[in-house]
């Protein structure tokens, strides 16, 4: 298991809503987040061009395998999808009513 980096908690912690909002709209993460799209419509292509060629594998763990393909999207969809209280969960802060600790 990862150990939590304590400077990386606080940092998470610190974080509102408006914060996370600006981290998301800025220039740089609109750059990182397009990327994640050109990476999931990659995956997308690869997965038609093996279906196509009849190359995939259901019994094969690598990249011919439609589950491997498939998870790769879904956990690219996750990262580009993130929101504040996912992240903060990431990081073990519970929820409460009025938000998170």
């Amino acid at each position: 298991m990862i150990a939590i980096n304590p400077e990386h908690a606080e940092t998470v912690g610190d974080l509102n809503v408006q914060t996370f909002n600006g981290w998301k709209h800025h220039p740089v993460t609109a750059a990182f987040l397009h990327g994640l799209d050109v990476m999931i419509e990659r995956y997308r292509e690869l997965g038609a061009d093996l279906i196509e060629a009849g190359t995939m594998r259901e019994d094969n763990s690598g990249l011919r395998n439609p589950d491997v393909i498939r998870g790769q999207i879904l956990v690219l969809r996750d990262l580009k999808d993130m929101d504040l209280p996912t992240l903060q969960g990431i990081f073990g802060m519970e929820k409460e009513d009025d938000g998170y600790l």
